[in-house]
């Protein structure tokens, strides 16, 4: 069987609302699979291969993901809370909605992914690659982000309330109606002072507050 079979005949077979809890599926091949609604929690996934897969509405609460791709994945509605992603890379995929609070994702890559109207309250996401990810509507708060690159984000409307952004990376950044402006607590965002003085951060035109 050819590559491209073998895509076609994955493409096919489905796993979805599988309890598949506490499994050990390391470094696991599940590009492309239908895992909707699927049970992924308290599982070793380091390294495993979502590339593609649709894992809509799965609960992978507390699992360890450390350097997982999920590159292009529809997590819409997922639930990663508690979990480890550290170094995992989420490029392109799509996580409205998910919950993400108390994830460790120190370094991951979440590039030119939606993140839009979901739950982040108390990440862990240091050192991590943000550029053109879009956080709208989000709920930040208390989250780290020291040192990340939030390069063309797309932060409207999302929460930051006592959030840390020591060091990051904001240059054409969308703020326009952030918490911290629009509700007056700068004081209680860590690094404020540094991203208001280094950067002329972009309007959304859209904003009711422009």
């Amino acid at each position: 069987m050819d590559s491209n079979s073998f895509m076609d005949l994955k493409r096919k077979v489905t796993f979805e609302a599988a309890d598949l809890e506490n499994a050990d599926l390391g470094e696991i091949d599940m590009s492309c699979a239908n895992l909707n609604k699927a049970i992924l929690s308290n599982c070793n996934l380091k390294k495993s291969n979502f590339h593609h897969a649709n894992l809509e509405g799965a609960d992978i609460r507390k699992s360890e993901l450390v350097e997982a791709c999920f590159n292009a994945a529809n997590l819409t509605r997922a639930d990663l809370s508690w979990s480890n992603a550290t170094s995992a890379s989420f490029v392109g995929a799509t996580m409205d909605g998910a919950r993400l609070d108390n994830i460790q994702a120190i370094g991951c890559d979440l590039s030119y992914s939606s993140i839009q109207w979901a739950e982040l309250k108390m990440a862990r996401l240091g050192m991590a690659n943000c550029h053109s990810t879009d956080f709208k509507g989000s709920n930040l708060g208390r989250i780290n982000l020291d040192g990340a690159v939030l390069v063309n984000a797309n932060l409207i409307r999302a929460n930051i309330k006592q959030a840390s952004l020591l060091t990051v990376q904001l240059d054409g950044a969308r703020v326009k109606g952030l918490d911290w402006i629009s509700m007056g607590i700068k004081e209680n965002v860590s690094g404020i002072s540094q991203v208001n003085s280094k950067y002329g951060l972009v309007s959304d035109a859209n904003s009711p507050n422009k």
